[in-house]
């Protein structure tokens, strides 16, 4: 009965148990409470450690963002933004791309330094850009 009010398992005995019977519960419940922890430990381990490498990608990101100067931002890694960085890197100019899709950042931030946004920044960002070109 102790074992069952400990872990919180909140059941009552209908009738009378047999020591064997007790011995199963406490056992069963004890080997619960251990999977669970340990499930717990692994999923968390593994939450941290995404957290941590993506931490780790931004500051490196970021950095190579800091040392750029005169460069151009690229709007977007589509057909036409993939275009404009070819001609860019062909000629050796320093840009940014600001992207939303985190598939298409995850695919290419070992060569190409990005931007992540969302998509209503993304939109406010275009309207600046054309605002100012007078567009």
């Amino acid at each position: 009965m102790t074992v069952i009010t400990l872990s919180t398992v909140g059941y009552s005995e209908v009738g009378a148990l047999s020591e064997n019977v007790k011995v199963f519960a406490i056992v069963f419940i004890i080997i619960g409470i251990v999977v669970f922890a340990i499930s717990i430990r692994l999923i968390g381990e593994y939450l941290l450690e995404e957290w941590e490498d993506n931490k780790w990608k931004q500051k490196k990101n970021k950095k190579r963002m800091d040392t750029l100067k005169e460069h151009t931002i690229v709007c977007g890694f589509g057909r036409n933004g993939r275009q404009a960085v070819n001609r860019l890197k062909s000629h050796h100019y320093p840009y940014v791309v600001i992207e939303q899709d985190a598939n298409m950042i995850s695919t290419h931030e070992q060569d190409i330094v990005f931007l992540k946004v969302t998509r209503f920044l993304m939109q406010a960002l275009r309207r600046f850009i054309l605002k100012r070109l007078s567009i």
